[in-house]
Formats: C-alpha cells, structure tokens, sequence
C-alpha cells in the first residue's frame, strides 16, 4: 500500500515537470521566433518605400524602424521588384512580413493576416497636363492628326486616286491636248498636277481637257473630288476629338473608352476591370512604368493608390501631370504577415505604441506634409 502511494505521488511528480518543462520549451521557441532575424518583403511605391543604391528609405521604412526598435526586432530587408513577389512571398511564407503600400482586403486576409491599419488611403486618377500654351496644344493636334492611321490611310488612298486619275486623264488627252505632253513621264506629270487642282476645287485653269471623254471624265472626278473633301474632313475632325478625349478626363467616372493603366494584382485593377468595363486596362508590373507611358502619351490615364499618384505628380510629373477627380474607393494599408506568425501580437503592440506617442504623426508629417490626400 505504501508502495502504491509512493509510485502515484513520484508519477504526479514527473507529470507535472515535464508539462513545466514543456511549457518552457515552448515559451523559448516563440520568443526564439520573435527574437530571429526577421526578413521583411519590401517594394518600390513612393514615398513608401524608395530604393536608392539598394538601400530602403521612406514612410514605411522609417515605420518598420521605429516599430522594430519597441519589438525588439533584427531586421533584414529583401527587396522586390513587384507586387506580384510581394504578396506571393507572404503566401509561401517565405518571408515573416512585408510593408510597402499592401492594402488590406478579405481576399488576401483569407491567405495572410494583417497589422492594425497604419494608413488611410483610397484611389486616385492620374492624366497627362494639358495646361500648356496655345502653341503646344496646336502642336499636340497636328501631332496626332499626322500620327493617325487613319489620315495616313487617307492620305496613301488619295495619292493612288491621283496616280490612277492621272494616268486616266493623260491617256484621254494626250494625242488631242498640247496641254498634256504626249512623252510619259512629262505627261503624268501635267496629267498628276491637273489631277490635284481639280479635286481640290482649286483649278487654275491653265490645263483643261478638250476631249468629250476627258471632260466627262473631269465632271465625275470634280464631284469625286467634293465627296473625298467631306471624307478627308470627317477624318481630320475624328482625329482632332479623339486627341482632345484625354483631356475630358475628369474622373473616375469618365475613364470609359480610354487606355488605362495600373498595377498587377492590385486594388485599382480590381476596381477598373469591375467599374469601367468600357476602359481599355493595361496592366503593369510596376506603377513607374504607367507613368511614364502616361507622360509619353501610350496611356490616358494612371489609376492608382492615390498617396503615389499625389506624391508622383507632385515631384518627378510636376507640371507634366495632374491628378483629376476625388480620392475614391477608400482603403486600408496595413503590414502583411504570414497567415499564424506568432510576430502579429508584438507588430501590433508596437505599432500602437508609436500612434499614442506621438511618433506616428512626425513620420506622416515628414513624407506628406506637402501633399493632400483629402
């Protein structure tokens, strides 16, 4: 009997130091996890983040900064080139957070988790400036009209009528006219210039046809020449309202019919290709690349996270480009992390660490104190 009790009391004994122990172990292998090095994704997206010489800097960094020192976390940063890496890097937990401008949404909240929001955003259109002067603006049109594919239809189409009317008239005229040379190249030539003054209504007079044949001929290419200068104008007009379409670009509502540009597998692609069914959407890998397609003229309009679009236009597009329209669709930053990380609970005691003391509010008056995201 007093075995029994002994062999009870020595096996409660074991029981409860290995549950000590194993309790320990445990509390060594997650602050083990949260003391590592902690390998944070980062992007280009300024004034976010902004790579110079391989070095991070801006808003986001200098928050994972301050976060990591109340943290106590040892950060390494690993760069990537776009969204796409970024998000997938969290989903593969190959990295243990990732900051940039990573708008929080239910989607990716079903493959990661997220801090606490730390900024407040939404999306904004961007548009090439058209405050420029009466001859620039008169320079963009004749540029357009004469980059056309139409008016360069139009205008090969004409010189074949007037090669082929030529060639009509100098074979009525020729043996009849002194006024066409009988040789070839002389008579195509006065037959080419008779062509031309007579389908543009100008007629000087000094050739005419003498023949039956070639003034009938002349009748229906005058009437020929009245038809192809309301076709020609049409063309011209077309080509002028269609330049002028990217300025009447006003806002979000008024993107349909145009070439839009925005990031891959970001929120503003989301909400184009649901809202503006009749945009013509191009997808970027990077939002510096829409840019500048946008300033060369490949694209009408950026829609984008409007902090980017504001600070871009603001600084690299000032007076190149503007942004129209009211900061919509209102979203959410927040720094991604692994879907389980046990590093959720201290990014989110330091993050609100930092927005009761203060410091929040001078690394946001910092980078945006010149731009209004209102």
């Amino acid at each position: 009997m007093c075995f029994t009790k002994r062999f009870k009391f020595t096996l409660y004994y074991c029981l409860i130091l290995l549950s000590i122990i194993g309790i320990n172990q445990l509390a060594v292998a997650q602050t083990a996890d949260v003391d590592k090095q902690i390998v944070v994704l980062v992007k280009p997206i300024s004034p976010f983040v902004i790579i110079e010489h391989g070095i991070p800097s801006g808003f986001s960094i200098d928050l994972w900064r301050e976060l990591a020192a109340r943290a106590d976390f040892k950060t390494t940063y690993q760069i990537v080139d776009t969204l796409t890496e970024l998000l997938d890097g969290i989903e593969n937990d190959s990295a243990d957070a990732a900051i940039a401008a990573v708008t929080i949404t239910r989607g990716r909240e079903a493959k990661m988790d997220f801090s606490h929001s730390y900024f407040h955003s939404g999306l904004q259109v961007l548009v090439r400036s058209s405050e420029t002067g009466i001859a620039t603006q008169v320079l963009e049109v004749i540029g357009s009209i004469l980059t056309s594919q139409k008016f360069i239809a139009a205008i090969f189409s004409l010189f074949i009528m007037l090669i082929v009317a030529a060639h009509i008239i100098w074979l009525l005229e020729r043996r009849r006219n002194k006024q066409f040379a009988k040789s070839y190249w002389s008579g195509i030539w006065d037959s080419l210039w008779w062509s031309l003054v007579t389908v543009t209504t100008v007629g000087y007079g000094d050739k005419t046809p003498r023949t039956h044949r070639g003034r009938a001929f002349a009748i229906i290419w005058i009437i020929f020449g009245y038809l192809g200068f309301v076709w020609f104008t049409a063309i011209v007009s077309s080509t002028v309202t269609v330049s002028r379409l990217t300025s009447s670009i006003t806002g979000p509502d008024s993107l349909a019919g145009h070439r839009v540009g925005t990031v891959r597998r970001s929120t503003s692609a989301a909400w184009l290709s649901e809202n503006v069914p009749g945009a013509r959407i191009l997808l970027y890998n990077v939002v510096d690349k829409a840019y500048d397609d946008l300033i060369e003229g490949e694209i009408d309009a950026v829609v984008y996270d409007a902090p980017s679009v504001l600070y871009f236009s603001s600084h690299r597009g000032k007076s190149l480009t503007h942004p129209v329209g009211p900061v919509f669709h209102k979203e959410e930053y927040g720094i991604a992390i692994p879907e389980g990380s046990p590093l959720v609970e201290k990014i989110n005691q330091a993050l609100l660490g930092l927005i009761e003391d203060g410091t929040y509010t001078q690394l946001y008056q910092k980078w945006f104190e010149s731009v209004s995201l209102k």
